[in-house]
């Protein structure tokens, strides 16, 4: 890969209210390949999560350690309000993605409650 854009969409009706959320992206790396991790090129991720008009952004960098099972990052949060209706959207982007890179395993995007 050169460059990783993930983007997913959840009805906001299908979770409960007065709720504080967190999304997990779920993913490994392939033992073999060193190369996603590479210290001089980490791999930087811009996140964010809207619901209606609020939207959250962070950014992050990808651990520097090769994953032996599969590893959590919080892409963001998020607060279901009573009676708030409308479509949750949840998007993961590398920034930059010069480099190409291979052995990422994503296996989704986890939502649930957060303590």
């Amino acid at each position: 890969m050169c460059f990783l854009n993930i983007v997913g969409k959840i009805d906001s009706q299908v979770l409960s209210r007065e709720t504080r959320y967190a999304a997990y992206l779920v993913y490994k790396v392939k033992e073999a390949s060193n190369d996603l991790v590479h210290p001089q090129h980490p791999i930087m991720f811009c996140t964010s999560v809207t619901i209606n008009r609020h939207k959250t952004i962070k950014e992050f960098a990808c651990n520097d350690e090769i994953p032996q099972e599969w590893w959590e990052v919080e892409i963001g949060e998020f607060y279901i309000e009573n009676g708030e209706e409308g479509e949750i959207k949840l998007m993961l982007a590398e920034i930059g993605g010069a480099f190409f890179r291979t052995g990422l395993i994503i296996q989704g995007i986890d939502i649930r409650p957060k303590h």
